[in-house]
């Protein structure tokens, strides 16, 4: 089973997120670095300017330009600096058009279609980019052929063919991924000192012993498997080689591992810890695999179960410690998030609410009695708020009121706009109150900085769902509903 490795984005983008500083600190220590001449013949290029950048994990840099030749398609950069080894890339304005490896073979060239980069390339004086592009020809064949086959299979699941018949399609497909990975191992066996095999290596999958099934007669997973797939699943990373993260391959295989995980929020931690004490031991890994996984969580927290203390560990655990070489200005703003999370994880008592309705009569949370409360946060002055409730309005409308209370709290404080929005959305059926505060506890302790935010509670008041995406609720009310 290869672990499969995806293309990255066809846009040329510059991202200097807060894992930058690790960026950085790579970049300034270019000890495997070469100065190169590499020339290029693009059959088929009508652009007049092309780039070269490298990779940080999955951020892409810039480090060089060069005007094409259009007559004869021919282009030539040699960078009047040293290029640490790694993999980079050759682009236009509009994406990146392939990728290459620089690895100590300073002068080299490479002509093909710029059509079918892999598949027509003739490239001289480099074993590395010889290799990888053999790779590349292969992925991108394979890929093509699974994608036909799904077609098909999509197809006959439509004209109700056997299930016999859809298992048949679905081994056509395990066979193409079989026969990719005994080429890619192949590649790798036959090159073992390439930067190229290296890199190869992290989309291998672990190694499990022949014997051990994934699956029980039952049919059902075998932990025995499992528990080997993931306990060999970083075995192929040379953790004292940083080169590996000049590319985004070390990145997808933590995103790979992330997938393989557990759903239970203690065994998601007790992985992030095996992850991070495996790198450990080198730094630039470790602050690189660290903060990779904090943003992860970070900018996933509405779309991620549990992401919110997921993020909570990594901070407590890690980047309160002197080894993270967290910046104090990120750690001061991971700390803020921290705190006002810790208030509103799944699970808690829901902090209390007593704000005035539109009668001015004071209204508290924790006099409602249905067995379900949805707490909806949002502003009378939010122009997303106003896309989203009549959504929301749509969904909750054939809800049962005596099951679940729908309280919404404003958190703008502007009485009158209030009010007309109210009217607007026909929200007179819901409990609606007002926090009239500029400066609120109310919003600090429910993290309500990306309105709207709603919070799903049981009868007790103990938070069952937070930061619900709207698209998420049905089947978060009607699952609430089957268990009850």
């Amino acid at each position: 089973m290869l672990i499969e490795y995806f293309k990255p984005m066809k846009s040329l983008i510059v991202a200097l997120i807060f894992v930058f500083p690790l960026f950085a600190n790579i970049h300034a220590k270019p000890i495997d670095s070469t100065f190169y001449d590499i020339q290029l013949t693009l059959k088929g290029i009508k652009n007049d300017k092309l780039y070269l950048g490298f990779y940080l994990g999955e951020q892409t840099f810039i480090v060089d330009s060069t005007v094409v030749d259009l007559k004869t398609s021919s282009l030539r950069f040699k960078p009047n600096r040293p290029l640490a080894e790694g993999l980079y890339f050759i682009a236009h304005t509009e994406g990146i058009l392939f990728d290459l490896i620089l690895a100590n073979e300073a002068d080299f060239s490479i002509v093909t279609d710029i059509q079918s980069p892999y598949d027509s390339a003739q490239i001289t004086h480099s074993k590395e980019n010889q290799t990888y592009f053999a790779y590349k020809k292969k992925s991108d064949a394979s890929q093509n052929e699974v994608r036909q086959i799904q077609a098909m299979t999509d197809m006959l699941r439509r004209a109700k063919a056997d299930k016999s018949v859809l298992a048949e399609q679905q081994q056509k497909i395990r066979e193409r991924y079989e026969a990719l990975e005994v080429f890619t191992r192949q590649l790798i066996q036959q090159n073992p000192s390439l930067l190229a095999s290296r890199f190869l290596n992290l989309i291998t999958s672990p190694p499990v012993p022949a014997d051990v099934s994934p699956v029980l007669d039952n049919r059902k997973p075998n932990p025995a498997y499992w528990y080997s797939f993931r306990k060999h699943f970083f075995d192929c990373v040379d953790f004292t080689d940083k080169r590996l993260l000049r590319s985004p391959f070390y990145t997808k295989r933590i995103e790979q591992f992330l997938g393989y995980m557990s759903t239970n929020p203690d065994s998601v931690k007790s992985e992030l810890d095996f992850i991070l004490e495996k790198t450990r031991p080198n730094p630039d890994y470790y602050r690189y695999t660290l903060n990779w996984l904090t943003a992860v969580f970070d900018n996933n927290l509405e779309k991620m179960y549990n992401a919110d203390a997921y993020l909570i560990h990594l901070v407590e655990k890690y980047h309160r410690n002197l080894d993270s070489g967290t910046d104090k200005y990120v750690m001061e703003r991971l700390e803020y998030k921290v705190n006002a999370f810790k208030n509103v994880l799944i699970g808690n008592a829901a902090p209390a609410i007593e704000l005035p309705d539109t009668e001015g009569v004071k209204q508290s949370l924790y006099d409602i009695k249905t067995d379900n409360t949805l707490i909806i946060f949002y502003s009378s002055l939010c122009s997303h708020c106003r896309t989203t409730l009549p959504q929301l309005q749509s969904i909750l409308q054939y809800i049962d009121s005596s099951k679940l209370t729908i309280f919404t709290v404003c958190t703008d404080g502007q009485k009158e706009p209030w009010l007309a929005f109210i009217n607007e959305m026909k929200m007179q059926n819901w409990k609606n109150v007002l926090d009239t505060k500029q400066d609120s506890d109310i919003q600090k302790k429910y993290a309500t900085w990306n309105l709207p935010v709603m919070y799903l509670l049981d009868k007790n008041k103990n938070i069952v769902a937070n930061r619900i995406r709207v698209d998420n609720l049905p089947d978060l009310i009607k699952s609430l509903y089957e268990k009850q």
